[in-house]
């Protein structure tokens, strides 16, 4: 994921578009509830290692930049779906378009 981000970040600067400018894969509801599965899955994970015991230092590494990464992922999509849903807002009420969002 983090990577197609990086591309579309990329992709976006190049020809100058403005995103949303349709309704982004990372914007949608099903694809932000799947990284926060992945991120609960990743703190289970974190508090089974915890508590049975040892964890090596790489597997403990592993984990904490899993969920970094993750906790990234899951902000950049929070961020666009509210990107888009403040789009669509302004779009079906062209009243809001003049007030830059203030009320």
């Amino acid at each position: 994921m983090t990577s197609a981000i990086e591309h579309r970040k990329y992709n976006l600067s190049l020809y100058g578009v403005e995103l949303p400018v349709c309704d982004p894969w990372t914007a949608q509801t099903r694809t932000i509830n799947q990284v926060v599965d992945l991120f609960e899955l990743t703190t289970a994970v974190a508090h089974a290692h915890k508590t049975g015991g040892s964890v090596d230092a790489v597997t403990e590494g592993m984990i904490k930049m899993q969920m970094a990464e993750l906790a990234s992922v899951l902000f950049k999509c929070c961020y666009d779906r509210l990107e888009w849903l403040k789009r669509s807002a302004v779009t079906k009420n062209p009243h809001t378009a003049s007030t830059n969002g203030h009320v």
